[in-house]
């Protein structure tokens, strides 16, 4: 939803990824507070800080070589492949 606002709204990637991230830090804070800490083992907790910090890094590697463009393109694409998934799963759930 942010990220269809903020390509609406011609964001450019300077205000869209901070925005975005306390956006989503707020969603998942509400999560755990509603639904509890996930029971995940300690390995999962391990890869998921691993992938965090890839991610970080990899992100900051990009964004110094792609287009304002590319990017605002690439933000949709992983926008749409996000909600065509959670349509999918909500699909499924239902079958």
């Amino acid at each position: 939803m942010a990220s269809v606002y903020a390509l609406s709204e011609r964001w450019t990637r300077r205000v869209l990824i901070p925005t975005a991230q306390a956006y989503l830090r707020m969603v998942n804070v509400v999560s755990l507070f509603s639904r509890g800490i996930p029971p995940v083992p300690w390995l999962g907790w391990v890869y998921s800080g691993v992938a965090l910090v890839a991610g970080a890094i990899a992100g900051e590697w990009l964004d110094e070589r792609i287009a304002a463009e590319t990017g605002r393109r690439l933000i949709a694409v992983v926008a749409l492949i996000g909600g065509a998934a959670a349509v999918v799963r909500g699909v499924l759930a239902l079958a």
